[in-house]
This record gives C-alpha cells, structure tokens and sequence, in this order.
C-alpha cells in the first residue's frame, strides 16, 4: 500500500489514470477517498503531509497571504482562490507540495516513517496479505456483518 505522498507523486505523474481531467476538486475528492481507505487498512488515521500544519503554512507562504488575512479559510480555498481556475489550482498543489517537502525534513522522516509501516502490509508475491500488526483491528469482521444482518 503506498502511502498518501507515494500516490500523490504517481498521480502527479498520470493524473488521466485517477481523474477524469486536471482539476483540483476532483484531486481533493479522490485524496480523501485514499485517506479513508489508509485509516480502515492501519484502523485509525495518522496526518498524511497535506493535513498537517507546516503544509498549510506553505500555502500560505506561496501565496505571500499571512494567517489572520485567511484566519477563516481553509487553505485548500485560499489555492483555489489564488490559483483562480481548477486547473491551474491543480499545477500549483504540486509545485507547493514539493517545496513543501524541500523546506521541511521533519515532513521527509514522518514520511519515510509512514513508508516503512505501510510497506509490511504489502501483499506478497502469491497475493496474500501479510498479517497486520496485534493490535490490528478492523470495525468488524464479514461473519459480524452477515450476523447482523439476519
């Protein structure tokens, strides 16, 4: 499994293979889809680089636009705002998501962190999960579920 950052690089890459066309609304829609999926595979969620503060303040400094002017907006809507079309907003998220990891080596280890985890839970070379961590635990199993059901 790769985690957020891996498969933000990949989509950078062929966005035509995830999106329906370069826009950063529907890149914004099918990060959290992968965010979500993250947070049931490892049962919980853990901040990918794009929730955390010093990407927002990247933003914010890209745009040269200080907190108490956008204090009320999310910065997902100040680059929406500033990039003025979706398209462009698209370009600019990449460009600041790699100035962002340049500038800031405590985003690069928590990064190399996540990587390490996630690749134990790899699928090996017959496409069986490798076991997950004891404290592993999922909102139910499929036996719970058709239980509930009847």
């Amino acid at each position: 499994m790769k985690t957020c950052f891996e498969m933000l690089k990949e989509l950078e890459e062929r966005y035509p293979l995830y999106l329906e066309r370069k826009s950063f609304r529907q890149l914004m829609l099918y990060i959290s889809g992968y965010e979500k999926c993250l947070a049931e595979l490892f049962g919980g969620r853990e901040k990918s680089v794009i929730r955390s503060a010093p990407f927002d303040a990247c933003v914010r400094a890209y745009f040269k636009k200080s907190v108490q002017e956008t204090r009320s907006h999310h910065w997902t809507e100040v680059l929406l705002y500033e990039s003025h079309t979706d398209e462009n907003a698209f370009d600019v998220f990449f460009k600041i998501l790699d100035l962002c990891m340049r500038q800031n080596p405590d985003l690069r280890k928590e990064e190399a962190k996540r990587q390490e985890k996630y690749r134990a839970f790899q699928l090996n070379t017959d496409f069986e999960k490798v076991p997950p961590a004891k404290n592993y635990r999922t909102s139910g199993t499929l036996l719970e579920f058709a239980e509930a059901k009847k």
